[in-house]
């Protein structure tokens, strides 16, 4: 008996994982349950054109490039080495013979199994009783930010804060957006190598974090520019008072130099590209773009209970001799920092940057230490205090975590058609990719010119609000030409463009044949959905 609770509980930080897991992808599940028939759903689990966006890159490897650019414009932009990941699961897919929404959905599973894992072992490297490492886990796999109760037209409903970014989500958090998750995954484990190489003086682990560092933050530089930001903190507010009082800062600089001169290696890159030409171009406005405008005050309540005991534990973060909680505690500043000031001088560092620190993460696992202190200071003579202080803390997560998921499941209609795609609308564009020659121009209604990159190998005159060049006015043009009333200024935008092909779908009216007669173009493909024209030159 003593043997089977002894395994159950070495094994509880992975039936957590693969819980937090099944709960993350269960909407994905239920929608693909209520496709209506004769449509597909592709798996769609975030922003509609950001989604086929990432399939587009996705196509691009899949027909055997590693240099990739934007297909969402009709403008051919040179390709450069970037976004490489979505490269790379596109060659995984015509290597393994798979649809690119299959492996999508799969890199989404396994880079989050990759993070809860590093977590695993990050909380067994500081904690040595079972509890605090189940703890741990459950804290990061399962803690909510603060909630409040409204009541309004008879029903009580739950709010969270800063609810409306999926990083601060507990549902969606665990499996969006594979990159994220992924360069989130090499941060960790690069200021574990770093805490690592601290502790026992070894450069080889420190080239190892800086590795693991610039990896990530070539993936997605905004997750990995939080943790090294975090680090440069714990650098100015521990180290250096530590290793000055001691007379070692010579012995530590090494370590942070090399750490920090590896990892700037994929932002010099990043930075570099970003002068050079359209999409990349477009990272410098990002902050412009994306600026949120909520107040510390809000990004504290979307922290939740962990914030709170994390400042109940930091004088044990800081007498642990270990490196490591002191990084992560780094970490755990530097978003505050960024909100309070970086963002407020430097516009183009926006808030957008900062709510994808995935704080949730060293806040879960710095939160044990806080566990710790009130089990030692105030709950040391109560018998049960830990269970009854663990139950009272799941009994809190547990009523977001329901909202969150009804929420998601009622997020998508079957209705929408560019989420729930008519089969011969995909057999269309499937046309397009088998008949058409590489990288026509298409010019479609605004909901299939996200769609028509992502299934086939043809460029759409309008796309996606960012990743379409000018798209304010490829945006205001597709319109025009689809409303069918000036056939001259119709004639000018297929010319101005260099429009091969003409989709006709259920986001545009029907083809008008007058206004058709009048632009020289021929019936190419037709179906009970769609209809594609071509222009003749």
């Amino acid at each position: 008996m003593d043997k089977l609770k002894t395994i159950f509980i070495y094994l509880t930080p992975f039936i957590l994982l693969v819980i937090a897991l099944f709960i993350s992808i269960g909407p994905d599940f239920y929608r693909l349950r209520i496709t209506p028939a004769g449509k597909t759903f592709p798996l769609v689990h975030n922003h509609i054109t950001d989604y086929y966006y990432y399939l587009s890159l996705m196509h691009q490897g899949y027909e055997g490039n590693w240099l990739l650019t934007s297909r969402m414009t009709p403008e051919e932009f040179k390709p450069v080495f970037a976004q490489t990941f979505f490269a790379l699961l596109g060659h995984i897919a015509r290597v393994f013979h798979l649809s690119l929404v299959t492996v999508y959905f799969i890199s989404r599973i396994v880079s989050a199994v990759l993070l809860m894992l590093v977590v695993i072992l990050v909380v067994r490297k500081l904690f040595e009783k079972k509890r605090h490492i189940i703890l741990a886990c459950l804290l990061v796999f399962f803690s909510t930010s603060f909630w409040t109760i409204s009541y309004s037209s008879g029903h009580f409903s739950i709010s969270q804060f800063l609810s409306f970014w999926t990083r601060m989500d507990t549902i969606l958090r665990t499996t969006y957006l594979p990159h994220h998750i992924l360069s989130t995954t090499l941060g960790l484990l690069s200021i574990w190598f770093l805490g690592e190489s601290l502790d026992k003086r070894g450069i080889k682990n420190t080239i190892l974090a800086g590795i693991c560092g610039s990896l990530g933050g070539f993936i997605y530089f905004a997750s990995m520019a939080n943790i090294i930001g975090g680090v440069a903190i714990a650098f100015i507010i521990f180290f250096i008072p530590i290793v000055m009082r001691q007379k070692r800062f010579l012995t530590f600089l090494p370590h942070f130099f090399i750490y920090f001169a590896i990892c700037s290696m994929a932002f010099f890159y990043l930075l570099g590209l970003a002068r050079t030409t359209f999409p990349w171009s477009t990272y410098t406005t990002a902050g412009e773009r994306f600026t949120f405008g909520f107040f510390v005050r809000e990004y504290i309540g979307g922290l939740g209970p962990t914030l709170i005991l994390t400042i109940l534990g930091i004088p044990a973060i800081l007498s642990d001799k270990k490196w490591l909680p002191k990084l992560l505690f780094g970490w755990v500043i530097f978003p505050f920092i960024g909100l309070l000031f970086i963002s407020r001088i430097f516009w183009q560092f926006a808030d957008i940057y900062y709510l994808e620190a995935a704080s949730y993460i060293p806040l879960g696992i710095l939160s044990v230490y806080g566990w710790k202190t009130l089990e030692v200071k105030v709950f040391k003579k109560i018998r049960g205090s830990s269970v009854i202080l663990t139950i009272v803390l799941l009994l809190y997560f547990v009523p977001p975590i329901i909202t969150s998921f009804q929420t998601e499941l009622a997020r998508y209609s079957p209705y929408y058609y560019n989420l729930y795609i008519p089969n011969e609308a995909l057999d269309g564009i499937k046309w397009l990719d088998t008949y058409t020659p590489k990288e026509s121009v298409v010019l479609a209604g605004g909901y299939f010119g996200a769609i028509i990159p992502a299934f086939s190998h043809d460029r759409v005159v309008y796309g996606h609000p960012a990743n379409t060049y000018r798209s304010a006015e490829k945006s205001e043009t597709v319109n025009l030409f689809f409303a069918q009333n000036d056939v001259n200024k119709a004639a000018q935008i297929i010319k101005r463009y260099n429009v091969s092909y003409i989709f006709y779908g259920p986001d545009t009216d029907p083809p008008n044949e007058k206004f058709l007669n009048g632009l020289g173009i021929s019936q190419a493909y037709v179906n009970n959905i769609i209809k594609i024209f071509k222009v003749i030159q």
